[in-house]
């Protein structure tokens, strides 16, 4: 046996160099993947992390828009009359608005045409960071993230216009609390800081907590986490390009918070607790312990070589797998005719997805305008996701008699491959919500019709439809005679009593297809499709009429003069408008109580 040993000596110690090579090579492979793993967690932990923290700020300021756009519906009487009957109006609809919301510490500031402030509900200082020369090119709602005098919020600025002219400005602002209160219901501890070279301009802070230089913007800040940060530790995470972190028992993810002009303004620090990233990874280290003994058993013969590699490309598909099935969101792997793969979150939503059959999620896309289908003109509706993946796109879906509205986005899998990884988040109660809120910022709260912003809408689209398919269009525009006199003489609530009952009046005189607004303090449109000049004019009579047969103990006598007129070939609103308020006009110089047409 010696001498057969001896005879092979060189095959033996090529064998045995062949075996050690290749467990070096393994045991190096193998800590490469954990190495991999480990970052690859971090990475994805990082990037849910931060879409759910913009995500958050993105839906904040998107509710914060619809709210400032009600409230600046409203406020235009604050900029006209300041005194404690406007000033208590404006504070109680700021209550119940902040009640029905879930932003608990709003502040509002009004200001008018100048600039100057009219108006704020959080302090009497008269510190103003706004600057004037941008307000005055204002001419839509404006969504940014500020550190001013005062603390790091979200500010959504909107100009105020009354009679199409602007008078004013207001500015909703927001905090990072309710931010804080969601992750921390995900048992993820955020603090909203600001630098020092910024928190030095501070002259009157709303929150009293610093950490050597740094400002912190939150009003409860866990306080375990205030004694264990150091000023050096928020340097070094909120320094540029800062990566994640691992700090004690926690990942620290930073996001940078710019205003619209990049400027920076703060940043969100997310500790994420590292126990949580373990619990994710249950099986880690049985997949180690695998690849211990595979690579010991690897000396055995290559053919096992080949097999343990197998397993473990096996392993770390499902590994991926289990991570996609934990997100909240759809995720799919489509060429746009036929599906790949998905998560589980796929078959919740659409469970019936098997049974029916179906080869792509487009199968479930309901047509209709503003939403996604499955063919985008002449394109592939995947293939149009991934041209425009810069856009917003949104798909409707029916299952089980429910109406589901779902956000897509896409991006390639490989590069050169015609396969594409699609995200899909259900937005359905969002949508719900912005519709709801919407429909509140168009209707005029004393009188329940449509308000001037409603009217300017609705108008537009009517003028469209008029002469598209050429048919008459008329408007009715009156005003309550003597209606100041009636606030100065008996006061503003009789003068409310007045509005309503002349609105609830009329209301019963029109057909359903009539439309009726509020424009103004006392004035009125009423819109009459497929009403020529001489029908609105007697329609505008008999209005007059049952107007001036208003018997009610609690008013006085009431009477509205009126302008009719009737939309011309190519007229625009703006000189439509023109045209029946000098109809208006004439009428009141005719002594009111009358008709007259443009």
């Amino acid at each position: 046996m010696f001498d057969s040993i001896v005879r092979h000596k060189r095959l033996l110690l090529l064998t045995l160099g062949l075996l050690v090579l290749i467990q070096i090579t393994s045991y190096y492979w193998i800590s490469r993947i954990n190495e991999q793993i480990e970052t690859l967690r971090h990475q994805n932990i990082v990037q849910t992390l931060s879409q759910d923290l913009y995500h958050q700020i993105s839906e904040k300021q998107a509710a914060s828009t619809a709210i400032a756009l009600t409230l600046a519906n409203d406020v235009s009487h604050l900029l006209a009359e300041h005194n404690d009957v406007q000033y208590q109006a404006f504070n109680d609809l700021i209550a119940q608005i902040t009640q029905k919301s879930n932003y608990k510490n709003l502040w509002v500031q009004v200001m008018d045409s100048d600039g100057d402030i009219v108006y704020r509900n959080w302090t009497k200082e008269s510190t103003n960071d706004a600057p004037v020369s941008e307000l005055k090119l204002l001419q839509a709602p404006r969504k940014d993230i500020i550190t001013d005098s005062f603390d790091l919020t979200i500010r959504i600025t909107t100009p105020i216009f009354h009679q199409k002219l602007r008078v004013g400005f207001l500015c909703l602002i927001s905090h990072f609390n309710s931010i804080q209160r969601y992750f921390e219901g995900k048992h993820i501890q955020t603090l909203a800081v600001v630098p020092p070279e910024l928190a030095q301009t501070m002259q009157h802070p709303f929150s009293e907590h610093r950490k050597g230089g740094f400002y912190i913007a939150n009003l409860d800040p866990n306080p375990t986490l205030m004694k264990q940060i150091t000023g050096a530790d928020l340097h070094r995470w909120t320094s540029q390009n800062a990566r994640p972190t691992v700090w004690q028992d926690k990942l620290v993810v930073a996001i940078p918070l710019r205003n619209l002009n990049k400027a920076p303004q703060g940043t969100l620090l997310a500790f994420y607790p590292l126990e949580a990233t373990h619990r994710l990874d249950a099986g880690a280290e049985l997949l180690t312990t695998k690849n211990i003994t595979l690579i010991a058993n690897i000396t055995l013969t290559l053919l096992l070589l080949s097999g343990l590699v197998t397993f473990l490309i096996k392993k770390q598909r499902d590994y991926f797998q289990r991570i996609i099935n934990a997100e909240e969101e759809i995720v799919l792997v489509s060429n746009g005719e036929r599906l790949i793969d998905a998560n589980q979150q796929l078959y919740n939503h659409f469970d019936n997805f098997r049974t029916d059959k179906r080869d792509c999620i487009c199968d479930y896309f309901v047509e209709e305008d503003g939403f996604l289908q499955k063919y985008m003109g002449d394109q592939l509706w995947l293939d149009y996701l991934l041209e425009h993946r810069n856009d917003i796109h949104r798909a409707k879906c029916v299952l089980h008699g429910e109406t589901y509205i779902f956000k897509l986005k896409a991006h390639t899998l490989l590069p050169g491959s015609n396969l594409a990884v699609v995200v899909l988040v259900d937005i359905t109660e969002l949508e719900a919500l912005s519709e709801q809120l919407l429909e509140q910022s168009r209707i005029d709260e004393l009188t329940q019709i449509g308000n001037r912003r409603f009217f300017n809408d609705y108008m537009e689209q009517q003028i469209s439809l008029a002469k598209r398919h050429r048919h008459p269009l008329s408007l009715i525009f009156f005003d309550i005679d003597h209606f100041k006199k009636v606030n100065d003489v008996y006061g503003h609530q009789t003068g409310d009593v007045a509005l309503r009952t002349v609105v609830d009046t009329l209301s019963t005189q029109l057909r359903e297809s009539d439309v009726f607004f509020r424009v103004g303090g006392e004035e009125f449109m009423i819109v009459l499709a497929h009403h020529p000049l001489n029908q609105a004019k007697e329609i505008a009579e008999r209005l007059r009429k049952r107007v001036e047969r208003i018997q009610e103990a609690s008013l006085p006598h009431l009477t509205i003069s009126l302008g009719v007129a009737e939309l011309d070939t190519h007229e625009t609103l703006e000189q439509l408008l023109h045209r029946i308020d000098l109809a208006l006009y004439e009428a009141k110089s005719n002594g009111r109580n009358c008709v007259c047409t443009a």
